[in-house]
């Protein structure tokens, strides 16, 4: 079961040690509630994507895609849609480099939405050498359990 924690307003931050060491555990249960059925499954499937998305492995990425997955790359728009289409473009990438990892940094769940601040290394010839290290903003949105939308933002 995966957990969150609610923001703590500035007050409870400027007492810092002072308000940890005043307050009972039970005090700091009304912080924290667990993710929702919906949300849960909504990080499950992008986690097996990122996963898979590691270990480039085209199959398993493929299956985590709604049949019509649309891909938006922010301020541009659609740039592609369907899993043929999908399964081409990441199939090529997935074959022509030796290393590929992606890592969650920061994440935000709201229901069938997920918004990652994730960082993406590849290396195509020696997986000791990246040779491209990029932070990118990815919005997912989450339908019949698939990846149906995400839109990329990065400077």
């Amino acid at each position: 079961m995966g957990w969150r924690v609610a923001s703590l307003s500035q007050n409870h931050v400027a007492k810092g040690k002072t308000l940890l060491q005043s307050r009972s555990l039970s005090y700091y249960k009304q912080f924290i509630m667990t993710y929702s059925e919906i949300e849960q499954q909504t990080i499950a499937i992008v986690d097996k994507q990122l996963d898979a998305y590691n270990n480039r492995d085209i199959d398993a990425f493929a299956a985590t895609y709604h049949d019509d997955v649309e891909i938006h790359a922010f301020p541009g728009g659609l740039q592609y849609q369907g899993k043929d289409e999908l399964i081409k473009r990441y199939g090529a990438k997935f074959a022509s480099l030796v290393y590929l990892n992606a890592t969650s940094l920061n994440r935000i769940v709201n229901g069938s939405f997920l918004v990652d601040k994730e960082r993406a290394s590849s290396a195509s010839q020696d997986p000791n050498i990246i040779d491209t290290d990029v932070v990118v903003i990815a919005s997912y949105q989450i339908e019949d359990g698939l990846i149906k939308r995400v839109s990329f933002m990065r400077d």
